[in-house]
């Protein structure tokens, strides 16, 4: 699912394992369907219509799909264009610009033809947020959801008073370079050209970083971070990173 392996895995005393099964399965069917609405590869996507469409008319958009958009037009703000919701289609400097959205009649229409809106950098982190939440409401209170290294920690192992989480060293992925002890709920995501070329940066930024690995409270924010770091100068990361309290950031540099 969303290009890559999902694993779901729940510590919890159930009743029996058919009832495991079924709220495993409903988890899946949640993230499989934040997938149909926000993929650029799915031509029946709510975002395939909206970039098909948003050009010639405003186009009104489902509640979810506007937070998605809302939230990632956010970050293009503050991180001025180092994160670029338009750069897989117009790879321009503050293409996002092109992209004007309506927050009081949730529509959205784009100032450009080829503008196209490409949520991948971070619909990944919202499809595991909504995985968690499917859990919990089944009661589920110590868990984890990892979508291809996009990481949500619930409560903790059973037996166990922490997480460790490997990071993978990115000229060797197949070995750990360190790992985080982590005692509490949170999320984690990495941004790095290692596994795939998947960052397309914009903007002048530091040859010497591998990686970008944040700390989050949800996997959406741990995703939009990263991603949005990895982009940056070494001094606009750190200008960044401590406007927010509530991330922490690892970077490795070759």
């Amino acid at each position: 699912m969303l290009g890559t392996k999902v694993s779901i895995k729940i510590f919890s005393r159930l009743g029996s394992n058919q009832e495991s099964s079924l709220i495993l399965s409903e988890a899946f069917a949640e993230i499989k369907r934040i997938e149909n609405l926000a993929s650029i590869f799915d031509k029946t996507s709510e975002l395939s219509y909206v970039n098909s469409r948003a050009f010639y008319e405003s186009v009104k958009l489902s509640d979810e799909l506007f937070y998605l958009i809302e939230k990632g037009l956010e970050m293009c703000e503050i991180s001025h264009g180092a994160f670029d919701l338009t750069a897989t289609s117009l790879g321009l400097k503050n293409g996002y610009k092109n992209i004007e959205l309506n927050k009081q009649r949730k529509e959205v229409q784009f100032t450009d033809k080829n503008c196209k809106i490409d949520l991948g950098a971070y619909a990944k982190g919202y499809a595991v947020d909504r995985a968690v939440e499917i859990l919990k409401i089944h009661s589920i209170k110590n868990a984890m959801v990892d979508a291809g290294g996009d990481i949500r920690l619930v409560g903790l192992p059973l037996g166990s008073k922490e997480w460790a989480v490997g990071i993978r060293n990115p000229r060797k992925p197949k070995d750990i370079f360190k790992i985080i002890k982590i005692d509490k709920e949170t999320a984690i995501a990495t941004s790095g050209n290692y596994l795939r070329e998947h960052i397309i940066a914009l903007k002048d930024r530091s040859p010497l970083v591998l990686s970008v690995t944040v700390i989050a409270p949800t996997a959406l924010e741990a995703d939009l971070f990263s991603t949005t770091l990895f982009n940056m100068t070494k001094s606009e990361r750190l200008k960044l990173s401590e406007n927010f309290d509530n991330i922490e950031v690892l970077v490795i540099e070759k």
